[in-house]
């Protein structure tokens, strides 16, 4: 019989609750933090250099359907030399716990900057450094696995969601979902857990924070009705 999928409370993506949020996974949040992206015209205010940018946008008709289009052009290239090397140095996880795509989002964040957060040395106990070190040769479908079994990551993950929320069992059932925009080898890579495979967007041409910003305001395009919906955050140097 197959199990009951788990649900977890929806996070808030504000970057107070989130740079609380990944403190406590082990990251030193006086050397990268998540800033507002407050308009998609004042990128200047972000500082440098931006590591990745979280989106966070409702499920509509007209997001589905693009990525549907999206993932069946890139199936045809996944074999090629340039995305095949890009998708395996990506770190990617699958969502399969309802509600907790605010949590994969911040994963992807952090998982694909390793290099430049130098958590190791000083926090070795913590839960991302245990994260990456039991997972570091996983596949995506294996890391969901944990995170499913990782009692740590899910009390974290509702103190952060109550932070925001109060009362989070009200907001249990929404649309809003979040995805994370990260270089890999120069180019613009878009990580979503409840896609098949990360979604390579191209060579970055005037910076990760400049291209993932364009890429957005073409979703937006896509609905002009939901725009409101629409938020994102940067996980960059914190000053």
């Amino acid at each position: 019989m197959k199990e009951k999928e788990q649900q977890w409370f929806p996070l808030e993506g504000t970057p107070k609750l989130m740079n609380e949020y990944i403190k406590n996974m082990g990251i030193d949040t006086t050397k990268h933090c998540f800033h507002d992206i407050l308009s998609f015209d004042l990128l200047m205010m972000i500082p440098k250099p931006t590591r990745a940018v979280l989106l966070m946008y409702p499920i509509t008709k007209e997001n589905e359907e693009f990525h549907r289009k999206e993932e069946s052009e890139q199936q045809k290239g996944n074999e090629q030399k340039e995305i095949k090397s890009i998708l395996e140095k990506s770190f990617f996880i699958k969502q399969t716990i309802s509600n907790a795509c605010g949590t994969i989002g911040i994963l992807h964040a952090l998982s694909n900057n390793v290099s430049a957060l130098n958590t190791d040395d000083d926090n070795k106990d913590s839960f991302f450094s245990q994260f990456m070190k039991d997972n570091a040769k996983n596949s995506a479908s294996e890391r969901a696995t944990y995170l499913e079994k990782n009692n740590q990551v899910a009390k974290l993950h509702e103190s952060s969601a109550k932070d925001g929320f109060g009362d989070a069992s009200e907001h249990t059932n929404t649309r809003i979902h979040f995805v994370c925009y990260a270089e890999i080898d120069d180019h613009l890579v878009l990580f979503d857990g409840r896609r098949p495979f990360p979604i390579v967007k191209g060579k970055i041409k005037s910076g990760l924070l400049e291209d993932a910003s364009a890429d957005i305001k073409s979703l937006i395009q896509l609905n002009q009705d939901a725009w409101k919906e629409f938020s994102a955050t940067a996980f960059a140097a914190s000053s």
